[in-house]
């Protein structure tokens, strides 16, 4: 009898050692590790109780359409939005080919999760591997199907609500994770069409997007619609407005101690204080910060809101800044 190391054995893989367990070569670890991959794969199907029949396959063999039997509608390109016209390009869907792609789909998927359940991670077998991996690939080929050719209804969808093109492209973007969501859980043998139940899920979230966008730029207000000396502070002041501006040199550093590091910086650089000669347009805080002009206006809104609400006796913060320099708009 020859004598086995217990120690593992190492090879060379893509200019890097791998261990290889005792007793496993190369190629038993290698299905091992898609043996694992398939055991942590959540499967999502649509059940259908047939499908546990020995003739589901053969059932579903029959529901394939005949070549050449699908829609032959060309579809014309969308004036003035190339990527738009790629999307709707795909002929839609019959009743028949919907039909026979959506049951193979999740038939292959119900499939997958049967072999799924009896896969042994320690010896697996490598037909069975084989088997579940061409099951998920062939069910995925089929899903991507069926979204390609449903793309003209977030298109259809998207252009009645847009009121611009970017806006057109934003909520195209916007419908097609819940378009193939709607493939993941459609039905089809309810005996609905798909694009009834999916222009309900894509809707709503382009509408929830609008109004998303809609509420942001209702808070999203620039400097010159706001000014914070406008919001009403029943508190006793504490200093007078027209003190000199020595006297209010301490109380501007308590106060911008009072605001997180970069509300800080905006607001000395904006203002011109702590060192800074001027102050700094929003373009020259937009590059030096990497934020947007918006952003950095945003910044610097609710760094001015944060004082008015923490400085204790202080109506008017932004006027006490503007001592020491205006900023350049």
């Amino acid at each position: 009898m020859v004598a086995t190391s217990l120690a593992p054995r190492n090879i060379q893989r893509h200019n890097h050692l791998v261990a290889i367990p005792v007793g496993h070569t190369p190629v038993e670890a290698d299905l091992r590790q898609r043996a694992e991959t398939l055991l942590q794969q959540k499967i999502a199907y649509v059940d259908q109780e047939w499908f546990r029949h020995p003739d589901a396959e053969t059932r579903i063999a029959a529901l394939e359409p005949d070549a050449g039997s699908g829609s032959s509608r060309v579809t014309s390109p969308v004036a003035g939005i190339a990527f738009v016209s790629g999307l709707v390009a795909e002929s839609p869907l019959t009743g028949p080919e919907e039909k026979f792609l959506f049951t193979r789909m999740n038939f292959l998927r119900f499939r997958a999760a049967v072999g799924q359940q009896s896969l042994k991670p320690r010896r697996p077998s490598a037909r069975q591997v084989a088997q579940i991996e061409a099951d998920l690939a062939e069910a995925n080929e089929l899903r991507n199907r069926i979204v390609q050719a449903n793309l003209r209804l977030v298109v259809s969808v998207a252009r009645k609500l847009a009121g611009s093109l970017d806006q057109l492209s934003e909520l195209i973007s916007e419908g097609l994770l819940p378009m193939i969501r709607a493939v993941e859980l459609f039905n089809i043998q309810l005996g609905n069409r798909f694009s009834t139940y999916a222009t309900w899920a894509v809707r709503n979230q382009m509408l929830r997007s609008l109004k998303k966008r809609k509420n942001a730029h209702e808070f999203n207000v620039t400097e010159d619609e706001i000014s914070l000396s406008q919001i009403a502070d029943p508190r006793t002041d504490l200093i007078d407005a027209s003190s000199p501006k020595s006297d209010s040199e301490p109380l501007i550093g308590r106060m911008l101690a009072q605001l997180p590091e970069r509300e800080r910086q905006i607001l000395a650089a904006r203002f011109g204080l702590n060192g800074n000669p001027e102050g700094q347009s929003l373009a020259e805080l937009s590059e030096q910060f990497g934020l947007s002009k918006e952003r950095v206006r945003q910044i610097a809104i609710k760094a001015l809101s944060t004082l008015q609400q923490r400085v204790a006796g202080i109506e008017d913060p932004e006027e006490i800044l503007h001592r020491f320099a205006k900023p350049v708009v």
